[in-house]
């Protein structure tokens, strides 16, 4: 019986979740509208999003200026995933999940990364920062903002993208 709640409970929320607005799509950076707290435009927000809703996942491609193309698939049930972005001697994790929410114009992903480097004088160093995303659609789902906190050790960046299909 316990068994047959749980599995009930499931397909309704996952049902919920499949329903809220379709966020999908090409979205196009909007310089123009956009505040990307000092940094490069294209470096500091991905000069295009695609994203697709599929039956138990949210899958987000995003292409940075300079670094390529990157592409997750974050399950809808929140389950944080691993990522490995190590370069070279520079070794990064990312464990990622969405978060649930009950707001159907937005989605929310927190992050955690890990990496173990060197400093500038050659010392190993193992550190962590925490970025949140914030997608939310407008009411008529012409636009697209990307709200972005990354905390850093010894700051907070913030920047504000807009993103139009």
């Amino acid at each position: 019986m316990r068994l047959l709640f749980l599995f009930a409970f499931a397909l309704l929320y996952i049902n919920g979740y499949s329903q809220k607005n379709n966020f999908g799509g090409n979205w196009k950076l909007d310089i123009a509208h956009s505040d990307f707290g000092g940094q490069i435009p294209g470096q500091a927000a991905p000069k295009t999003i695609v994203i697709a809703l599929l039956k138990d996942s949210l899958q987000l491609e995003r292409d940075f200026e300079g670094s390529g193309v990157t592409k997750e698939v974050l399950p809808l049930n929140s389950k944080p995933i691993t990522i490995d972005l190590s370069k070279g001697a520079v070794k990064t994790k990312k464990e990622t999940a969405l978060e649930k929410s009950t707001d159907d114009h937005q989605i929310v992903i927190h992050s955690t990364y890990t990496v173990d480097d060197q400093d500038g004088s050659g010392q190993a160093r193992h550190w962590q920062y925490t970025r949140t995303e914030t997608y939310r659609l407008s009411e008529d789902k012409s636009t697209l903002t990307l709200e972005r906190i990354t905390v850093v050790p010894d700051r907070t960046d913030v920047i504000k993208a807009v993103y139009t299909q």
